[in-house]
């Protein structure tokens, strides 16, 4: 694993850092190393976030609805990117609202043009 973080570059080294940080004092061989970085970096990883960036609150989509998609999408994204911080989702539940929920939630003020 030594040679693997002399080597590895942009996005998969911030990667990498997360997911040793993630392992703790627990020991990662090589095995799964191998597995994990294909989860994280094929195609299917690409879709899984394709999916979550697309969950939004539209038409007449309730918020228990939205929730349970937004759900669904988070926990194939914590599979997938298990670095990512509980503000990270809590951020992107919140920005995938209706424009109107966010405003009556406090979380966006409206823009008012004087």
């Amino acid at each position: 694993m030594e040679y693997v973080s002399l080597n590895i570059k942009g996005k998969a080294e911030y990667w990498y850092e997360c997911y040793v940080s993630g392992h703790g004092e627990s020991v990662i061989t090589w095995e799964k190393f191998c597995v994990d970085i294909c989860q994280r970096f094929g195609a299917e990883s690409m879709d899984v976030m394709r999916k979550f960036n697309s969950v939004e609150q539209s038409g007449d989509m309730d918020v228990e609805k939205y929730l349970e998609r937004f759900e669904e999408a988070m926990s194939a994204m914590i599979s997938a990117y298990p670095g990512l911080q509980e503000t990270f989702y809590l951020s992107c539940f919140i920005s995938g609202l209706k424009p109107d929920i966010k405003a009556y939630r406090g979380y966006e003020k409206p823009y008012h043009h004087s």
